[in-house]
């Protein structure tokens, strides 16, 4: 068995701490599959009608258990990007141009609210991505992006910033 070097280990576990909090890993209303095993379209509706049904101190309580996983992973982004190491693989990603100018936006205090319709961009390129093959859906780099997603809609655009740096760093070619 081909062991996983720490930088893939550590983004995995920061990314299994996310996906528990968001309730990624919970199971669905027909209680059939994870949230995380369905496509990107019926996952976020699920999650959206979750979201509107809980409070505003559950959504703070989850901001909070995921500051630990956040912090983590802007530390683990900062040492990657210095070291120079890619782990995300986005080269059969269509539209990544794109996302990188959307994830870009997020990197910044957001000042008008139609800014975060821009992430309907990002749903389209996950929706393309899960009707090629479902298999991406476990791959870190569709599941970085499901989970910037998830946390922008929990309203945190802060924790959101940094998955967005992480993955912009990600992008960083080697010359």
């Amino acid at each position: 068995m081909v062991e996983q070097d720490v930088y893939t280990k550590v983004l995995s576990t920061i990314l299994n701490e996310l996906e528990n909090i968001y309730g990624l890993k919970e199971i669905n209303a027909k209680g059939t599959r994870k949230l995380c095993d369905l496509n990107i379209e019926d996952c976020l509706l699920q999650l959206k009608d979750s979201i509107s049904h809980s409070t505003k101190e559950t959504r703070k309580n989850n901001d909070r258990k995921a500051l630990k996983s956040i912090i983590y992973l802007s530390y683990v982004s900062h040492r990657m990007k210095f070291h120079k190491k890619i782990r995300l693989d986005y080269s059969r990603y269509p539209n990544m141009g794109q996302v990188s100018e959307i994830l870009l936006v997020f990197t910044e205090k957001i000042v008008k609210s139609d800014e975060l319709k821009k992430i309907n961009s990002i749903i389209v390129i996950l929706s393309q991505i899960d009707a090629k093959t479902a298999k991406m859906r476990n791959a870190m780099g569709y599941r970085f992006l499901r989970i910037f997603i998830v946390i922008l809609l929990n309203g945190n655009i802060s924790h959101a910033s940094v998955i967005a740096d992480f993955i912009l760093n990600q992008f960083i070619i080697e010359e």
